[in-house]
């Protein structure tokens, strides 16, 4: 996914996710997507440091998600609040699973990979539906044909009856 629409769709969660939560509406951004996306790039080569109850991930990205705000009511120790670019959702997460790079979608990955699964069966069936009617139409056509030139074995065979 382009750099570009993965902020984008942040932004677009974040801002769900506030109204969601009756919270003022977000401030003007104080740079632009430009200027995010060339600071992006210098907070993405800093390595991830080992999973630490205190450890703030706000605003960290972890593939599809971004890490929102702690989870306060969770029994969970360390849960996060993550955002998903797909829908903007909320998704409860352990920060053990973002840090190991085991959790990094709120499921849109595979929901996706069974619909494209799903798409293909269907247009192999209707190819295989078509490659069925081609043939039968073709038998048809065949069967036809035998009967019309049974048909005119048939008459000649009368016409030499009847002319000797």
């Amino acid at each position: 996914m382009d750099r570009a629409k993965m902020l984008a769709g942040w932004c677009k969660a974040a801002r769900k996710a506030m109204a969601s939560q009756n919270h003022r509406p977000l401030a003007k951004p104080v740079m632009t997507i430009e200027q995010a996306l060339a600071a992006d790039k210098v907070e993405r080569n800093k390595p991830i440091a080992a999973t630490r109850s205190d450890q703030n991930l706000t605003g960290r990205e972890f593939g599809k998600m971004v890490a929102w705000k702690p989870n306060m009511a969770a029994r969970e120790f360390n849960s996060w609040v993550c955002l998903c670019v797909c829908s903007g959702k909320p998704v409860n997460v352990s920060a053990h699973l973002l840090l190991s790079g085991e959790k990094t979608d709120c499921g849109c990955v595979k929901a996706e990979r069974i619909r494209i699964a799903a798409h293909r069966a269907t247009l192999k069936r209707r190819q295989q539906a078509g490659y069925r009617r081609r043939m039968n139409r073709a038998r048809k056509s065949e069967r036809s044909e035998e009967r019309r030139n049974r048909s005119k074995r048939a008459r000649l065979a009368a016409r030499r009856q009847s002319g000797s």
